[in-house]
């Protein structure tokens, strides 16, 4: 009679299993640490640590690794990520079982913020290099209605493109609070991000008030803040708070949803 399969607990390898077995060829944690190893992270910004007293201090790529893993698996706790460090096989493999502590996980990211918004842009672009991400612009719009409101000088997915492009050629990064009139259609809605908001080039919200707006801004702080006055026609943009109005590209007609 066959035995049911069950775990040998006391098993023993004849020889010490090999580290670079643990993961499959095709597995991400690869391609995470490849790309982490391919980037000069001094030049990106990264604060390089001296071991000149005390314990040795852990390096920027195995940290960076560990976060880019957390990143991958929706894991943004230090706490869960060092959790996922004794657990995880493939991020034992990638941090080749060093288990840095939450502490040090953020502190790594508390000093490196910027640096790591340079490090996504990095992927976007190899994302881009690839074919792995078309970049298409996602808009949407509500049915238009023809009505007083439906003006050739309303907002269009042309217009918002030409607007994007205004802003992307300036330096700043910008963070663009929308606001809306009381009458507005809760079905014609602007206000769209990324799945990694802090490093767009562009945040979208929604202008909730002084207080509300003031905590935002504070968080964005590096950010150059502007109003767009969506229900305006055309729609202004203006920088917050208000002061000279950036000129905008002409709208042309609108097109019409099919």
């Amino acid at each position: 009679m066959a035995q049911p399969i069950a775990p040998d607990y006391g098993q023993q390898f004849l020889f010490p299993p090999a580290l670079e077995d643990w993961v499959p060829k095709d597995h991400p944690a690869r391609f995470l640490r490849e790309f982490v190893d391919e980037l000069k992270l001094a030049d990106l910004g990264f604060v390089m640590p001296s071991g000149d007293d005390g314990r040795p201090p852990y390096a920027p790529s195995l940290l960076l690794k560990i976060w880019l893993y957390g990143y991958f698996h929706r894991i943004r706790s230090t706490r869960k990520l060092e959790v996922a460090c004794r657990e995880h096989l493939s991020l034992l493999w990638l941090s080749g079982l060093i288990q840095p502590d939450h502490n040090s996980l953020w502190r790594f990211w508390s000093e490196n913020k910027k640096a790591l918004r340079e490090v996504f842009q990095q992927t976007v672009t190899l994302a881009v290099r690839t074919g792995a991400v078309g970049l298409a612009l996602q808009a949407l719009d509500g049915t238009k209605m023809e009505a007083a409101a439906s003006s050739p000088q309303g907002w269009s997915k042309a217009y918002m493109e030409k607007l994007l492009a205004q802003l992307d050629s300036l330096p700043e990064q910008h963070l663009i609070l929308v606001r809306y009139k009381p009458d507005h259609d809760a079905m014609a809605e602007w206000v769209y991000n990324g799945a990694d908001i802090d490093s767009s080039k562009v945040v979208w919200a929604r202008d909730m008030g002084a207080t509300a707006n003031e905590e935002l801004i504070r968080y964005y702080k590096d950010r150059r803040i502007w109003l767009l006055d969506a229900d305006d026609t055309p729609p202004t943009l203006s920088p917050y708070p208000p002061a000279e109005q950036l000129p905008l590209p002409p709208t042309g007609a609108p097109e019409r949803s099919k």
